[in-house]
């Protein structure tokens, strides 16, 4: 993922762990500071797998990439964390004090992608 916002960037990622998708992580907040490129997720993915991301600035200005379709409300809290678990547990049984939050869903084919946020 490559940050040209301007700002810095607090992330938080959420895709499977395991085939066929039992297990799902999801995990934040990632920072990327203006002007870098940080891999987000490496090893061996498969042909095609699912990633769902979440990106906000300082200002909590929320940004969707090109291509990216929204909807898909993961449990998030402010502090770092990283939880394991189907994704049905991972988007409908918030732990106490944690929040849902859309993330935006991006299909990745082949073995190499970047994600590039513009203002």
């Amino acid at each position: 993922m490559c940050n040209r916002s301007g700002g810095l960037l607090q992330i938080a990622l959420a895709y499977p762990i395991t085939r066929p998708y039992e297990t799902n992580e999801v995990t934040g907040w990632h920072q990327l500071q203006n002007g870098r490129c940080k891999t987000m997720i490496s090893g061996y993915m498969g042909v095609e797998y699912e990633l769902y991301y979440f990106m906000v600035t300082e200002n909590f200005k929320v940004y969707q990439p090109d291509g990216a379709e929204g909807g898909y409300a993961f449990c998030v809290t402010g502090d770092a964390f990283t939880r394991r678990g189907s994704w049905q547990k991972l988007q409908t049984s918030c732990p106490s004090g944690w929040v849902s939050r859309d993330f935006y869903k991006h299909d990745v084919k082949g073995p190499d992608l970047t994600i590039t946020i513009y203002p």
